[in-house]
């Protein structure tokens, strides 16, 4: 059996086994549809390799990165609060 074939035969039993995910279900939970569009945007800018198109990357990444870091300190204070929840119901559930 060759390196190749070793490979695929690996990848194979992984997915009849594991499963497969593709790359949507794979994601972040706080990603949305707005930032990925603006991430395909920034992608555009990114190959362009002029004075205007560094400066429009820089501008899209530095809102990118805002959008996402409040999004996802967003996500997980709400997780925060559901264990909360949680574990208040249960000590609540306890004690009764």
């Amino acid at each position: 059996m060759t390196g190749g074939n070793l490979k695929c035969s690996v990848i194979k039993a992984a997915k009849l086994t594991l499963g497969h995910k593709t790359r949507e279900e794979v994601r972040k939970p706080w990603v949305t549809d707005e930032m990925i569009d603006m991430m395909e945007e920034r992608r555009k800018w990114k190959s362009i390799h002029l004075e205007e198109g560094r400066k429009k990357y820089k501008s899209l990444n530095n809102r990118w990165r805002q959008i996402t870091d409040k999004a996802r300190e967003k996500w997980w204070d709400e997780q925060c609060v559901e264990l909360e929840k949680h574990e208040r119901q249960e000590r609540w559930i306890f004690y009764t």
